[in-house]
């Protein structure tokens, strides 16, 4: 993979298993190992935790459900389907540039001028957008206190 602080999303392929789709801003690349492999390798690849980030993500937001993921300023991916979900789908929070309600679906828009409809309501999709967000300040603030 190329530069992960470009990654707007990252998804899991239903008709192909075992392959995980990570949209970058300039290109799609198909990883080849389930997402939580690829989980594993963008927040190691930060000289992180996965389980570490993710019960820090929990204690500092106060939920237990759809916990976003933080790995740099750059990149912060929050879920929007439940862990046994056949589809998994993780966005890039920083990458977001606005959301459209579609009735019960949310189309995303990203830096790059690309799309993604999803099959999730409009307020729940800002809502961990925001909740997103919010860590990464969390973290920003604890680097500028340091």
């Amino acid at each position: 993979m190329l530069d992960k602080n470009q990654l707007l999303y990252v998804m899991t392929q239903p008709d192909m298993e075992r392959l995980t789709r990570c949209e970058f801003v300039t290109h799609t690349y198909l990883y080849p190992g389930n997402l939580s492999k690829v989980l594993n390798y963008l927040v190691s690849s930060s000289r992180l935790d996965l389980k570490h980030q993710i019960s820090t993500s929990k204690n500092l937001l106060h939920i237990n459900k759809l916990v976003p993921i933080y790995v740099n300023p750059h990149l912060t991916l929050f879920p929007i389907k439940q862990q046994r979900a056949p589809l998994q789908i993780y966005i890039n929070a920083h990458q977001i540039r606005g959301l459209t309600s579609k009735g019960s679906q949310t189309l995303i828009y990203f830096n790059s001028r690309k799309q993604l409809l999803v099959d999730e309501g409009y307020t729940l999709i800002r809502k961990k957008w925001l909740e997103s967000l919010s860590l990464a300040t969390f973290y920003q603030q604890d680097i500028e206190l340091s």
